[in-house]
């Protein structure tokens, strides 16, 4: 997952994955960016690490939702290294396996290597900017239709609710709520909150 800056600054966010159509449509319709703790995980350090199902079922009725749900998928442990770009951006690589537990052997094996997988994830990153920024490719669920939290975060920012006042009523953080709005500009094919406002207003989808 990677936010491309675009037009002074401004992110489109863009996911190159291998996994199911069937499983990415799931993930955006229950927000499950909420509670992905691969996620909340890049939020709070710059270190790659290790997740399993047991390392966070605990948390919450939804997370343990995910973490199940995920598994379903053949997507029950792995890596991931939280990724920054030169404007601060967050954006993340996880390598995932379809095995619920890390064996201790599998564990120090895999942390010797931790080293090669941040260089890689780096490097990945870095050449996937510059081939959107070359080639102007555009994030594959342009044009795709707004979830239903993405229409929630549209109704209160179109209401005049600051970011902060957003997230709170939602009960999100605001890095959180970026990764929305950020999904938001991406379907909506816009730069600018104002600009997605005006587009979704015109529809006639906000508040739906």
């Amino acid at each position: 997952m990677a936010l491309v800056p675009h037009n002074g600054g401004a992110t489109q966010a863009f996911v190159v994955t291998n996994e199911t159509q069937e499983w990415i449509k799931l993930y955006d319709e229950r927000a499950y960016i909420e509670v992905d703790p691969r996620v909340q995980n890049l939020l709070d350090t710059t270190i790659p690490a290790f997740w399993d199902q047991h390392s966070f079922i605990d948390q919450s009725a939804r997370v343990g939702e995910f973490l199940a749900m995920a598994r379903f998928y053949g997507i029950a442990r792995g890596v991931v290294v939280p990724i920054r770009d030169s404007y601060g951006h967050s954006g993340m690589m996880t390598l995932n396996c379809g095995i619920q537990d890390w064996t201790v052997t599998e564990k120090a094996e895999t942390t010797k290597r931790l080293g090669d997988i941040a260089l890689f994830a780096r490097y990945f990153h870095e050449l996937f900017q510059t081939a959107v920024r070359q080639r102007k490719l555009a994030p594959v669920v342009r044009f795709s239709q707004l979830s239903v939290r993405e229409r929630e975060c549209m109704f209160l920012i179109a209401n005049r609710l600051t970011f902060e006042d957003v997230a709170a009523r939602l009960q999100i953080s605001i890095k959180t709520l970026e990764f929305h709005l950020n999904s938001i500009r991406a379907k909506l094919n816009v730069t600018r909150m104002q600009d997605a406002i005006s587009k979704v207003a015109g529809l006639g989808e906000i508040g739906k």
